[in-house]
């Protein structure tokens, strides 16, 4: 009963009426909207993409064998261009992460 207690005092001792304390939290709350928005355009943006790979396929059924690699190549020259620090893999930094001769590694490995 003690803890219920605390919580309910605590609850009467909050400043629900605090500014500084509801911009934080509308920050967070915004951010939270903003993620999950993004994350449903880009899903609905993969749905559309894929519809529009099926109908140019159903069309032309050769049409596909020339974009796609047109489009890996676009792929490697952005990435080589604009974004440098997104090219290679995570194998390297996996590789390094299970090195237990790092001294940085004060933790045994979990996996």
């Amino acid at each position: 009963m003690q803890p219920l207690n605390e919580l309910l005092s605590s609850i009467k001792t909050a400043k629900l009426t605090d500014f500084d304390a509801w911009h934080g939290r509308i920050v967070v709350w915004l951010a939270a909207a903003t993620a999950g928005l993004v994350v449903v355009m880009f899903a609905k943006a993969t749905e559309y993409a894929l519809e529009m790979f099926f109908y140019v396929q159903k069309m032309h059924w050769w049409l596909p064998l020339i974009i796609t690699p047109l489009g890996g190549v676009v792929i490697v020259w952005l990435t080589r261009k604009w974004f440098q620090g997104a090219a290679g893999s995570g194998i390297p930094q996996v590789m390094a992460a299970l090195d237990h001769e790092s001294p940085n590694n004060k933790y045994p490995t979990l996996v």
